[in-house]
């Protein structure tokens, strides 16, 4: 019987302490917001505007857009600190309706989700 509180008492404890962190890191994100306007039948200029809602700085990798056809990538170098926000303006070529961000966290490299180029 003791055995049996223990064991469940283990279980409870597990299921609030995941259900806390994910609580908490619901809270943690990156955002992407972008559009696109075609400059000419060749070209496009996209605005990304990427906000950083995470503890702590974020560095951007890439920028990768999408069409039916498929990708196209570009660099960026910037630090984005807890709270702020930075715009990103390119020339591109083609027409795309999706982006992505990738970019670096503690470490670990980070994808955005697929953000609709409105």
């Amino acid at each position: 019987m003791i055995a049996a509180t223990i064991v469940g008492g283990i279980f409870v404890y597990t299921y609030f302490q995941r259900s806390v962190n994910t609580f908490i890191s619901m809270g943690s994100t990156v955002s992407v917001v972008g559009s696109e306007e075609p400059v000419n039948a060749t070209y496009s200029i996209v605005y990304i505007k990427v906000v950083n809602d995470e503890q702590t700085p974020i560095n951007l990798v890439s920028v990768t857009l999408v069409n039916s056809t498929g990708k196209y990538s570009f660099a960026v170098n910037q630090t984005v600190q807890p709270g702020s926000q930075v715009s990103i303006v390119k020339v591109v070529p083609g027409d795309y309706s999706n982006c992505y961000v990738t970019y670096l966290e503690g470490g670990q490299t980070y994808y955005t989700e697929p953000t609709p180029l409105g």
